[in-house]
Formats: C-alpha cells, sequence, structure tokens
C-alpha cells in the first residue's frame, strides 16, 4: 500500500470518476500521532472507488446497508460505508 494523502485531499472529477491526490506541497508526508510529520512512499493520484466515514460505535450499524450508501462527490456518486474510529 502506498499513501495517496492525508489531512487534505485533492479531488479531480473526469469522464465520470473520481481522483485524489496530495497538495503538492504535503505529498508523501503524513502525521503520526506522538511522533509527528514522516515521509512515506506515495503514489501521486489514485482512483476514489470508496469513502470510509468514520464515527464513534454508537452511531455505526452493525450490518452495512443493502445497496451501500452512496455520496455525491464532484458531480460523482461513489459507494460509502460507516466505520468505527
Amino acid at each position: 500500500p502506498r499513501l495517496v494523502a492525508d489531512d487534505q485531499v485533492v479531488l479531480d472529477a473526469e469522464d465520470g470518476a473520481v481522483t485524489a491526490s496530495a497538495p503538492e506541497t504535503l505529498a508523501g508526508l503524513i502525521e503520526v500521532r506522538g511522533l509527528g510529520i514522516a515521509e512515506m512512499p506515495f503514489v501521486a493520484a489514485a482512483p476514489l472507488v470508496l469513502v470510509c466515514d468514520l464515527g464513534s460505535s454508537d452511531t455505526v450499524p452493525r450490518v452495512p446497508p443493502d445497496p451501500w450508501d452512496r455520496v455525491l462527490l464532484a458531480g460523482v456518486e461513489i459507494p460509502a460505508l460507516k466505520l468505527s474510529a
């Protein structure tokens, strides 16, 4: 696995697909709690195929809905799951 982006993600939509990338100044950097900023191997961009909405365990269903929820990003519907953080 390679890092795409940490705290800030740039989304670009083209031909019905969304691509995620890091802002140029943050590419390859990740904040590690207790250690600070670290350099990581990264990819310049990757297709966005799933959105994970992190929440507390009391707000996350035991079983995901069928079909999965979807969110609209940059005019494109992307499958989404709620997960316990």
